[in-house]
């Protein structure tokens, strides 16, 4: 099972509300090895206000060629999984992250 650990992305604006909606940029490591079916990724405690989950999420820079990543949100902001791919297959389990380090962006809503 692999680790993620999700922090704000340093060169990134901090957590900004853009309309009804907050915007929060991180970084993401993986360490260890994938988990078919995806890997728990917390966002809790990030900065973000609220307890909503996000709704809308984009990744890139050293997903590479090919490779691409979808979030699947949980019940919470805590237990949501990160899902990896090869073109359309999904990373096969027991084996180690094609990169380390995944940029995300992640949107929420806001209750005004």
């Amino acid at each position: 099972m692999a680790t993620l650990a999700a922090v704000l992305d340093p060169a990134a604006p901090m957590p900004y509300k853009q309309g009804r909606e907050f915007v929060q940029r991180v970084l993401i490591t993986a360490s260890g090895n994938y988990t078919t079916g995806g890997d728990t990724l917390n966002l809790a405690g990030l900065q973000t206000p609220g307890i909503n989950s996000p709704f809308e999420w984009y990744f890139w820079g050293s997903v590479g060629a090919g490779l691409s990543y979808d979030y699947v949100p949980g019940t919470n902001r805590s237990d949501g999984k990160l899902m990896g791919f090869s073109g359309a297959t999904q990373f096969t389990g027991g084996a180690g992250y094609p990169t380390d380090t995944i940029h995300g962006e992640f949107r929420y809503k806001t209750q005004t």
